[in-house]
């Protein structure tokens, strides 16, 4: 079973920027799940001031949805439906020591240009301060990749561009 980033980083990190942008990403999958098309992506998350880009590839919506190193998380295969042309909705169960998280994501829009998703999470036991969480986000394709973005990496809003599946360690310097 593929591990997705939204899995790792709201059992993880879930903290700022970064946290904000990944914590509500949907378990992209393949076969009969949508999947965005290829090229650059911005995202902004409700609340946040700046907005994260990230490079889809070609077939896939993320090419690295593993865990970074030393993080463990078991995770339900997602569970999409299709609503309309336009909307899906997305369920999943992930457990890592010490804690359940229960994901549903209702996502609309174009997979090809533009969407918007909308997240709740809850927590078991709940995480200090909060047992629920809600996001929206909107997905934006902006272009193609820039040339020395992989599929999968994110750039930053200062331009610094990470492998999101190593999380610390895999930032590479701003871009000029």
């Amino acid at each position: 079973m593929r591990k997705t980033l939204n899995q790792l980083i709201s059992k993880t990190a879930g903290f700022g920027l970064l946290g904000a942008l990944c914590a509500t990403m949907p378990a992209w999958a393949s076969g009969t799940t949508p999947l965005r098309a290829p090229g650059l992506w911005e995202m902004q998350a409700q609340g946040m001031p700046r907005a994260g880009r990230m490079c889809v590839g070609t077939n896939d919506d993320m090419t690295r949805q593993r865990p970074p190193d030393g993080v463990r998380a078991e995770c339900d295969a997602p569970v999409w439906k299709q609503l309309a042309a336009d909307k899906w909705t997305l369920d999943q169960v992930c457990r890592s020591p010490g804690v359940t998280a229960t994901h549903h994501s209702e996502i609309s829009g174009d997979f090809a240009s533009r969407l918007t998703m909308r997240t709740q999470a809850r927590y078991q036991p709940a995480r200090p301060g909060r047992a629920e969480e809600a996001h929206e986000m909107t997905f934006v394709r902006v272009g193609d990749c820039p040339s020395g973005v992989a599929p999968g990496s994110m750039v930053l809003p200062n331009g610094m561009v990470i492998d999101p599946s190593k999380a610390i360690g895999g930032m590479t310097p701003p871009r000029p």
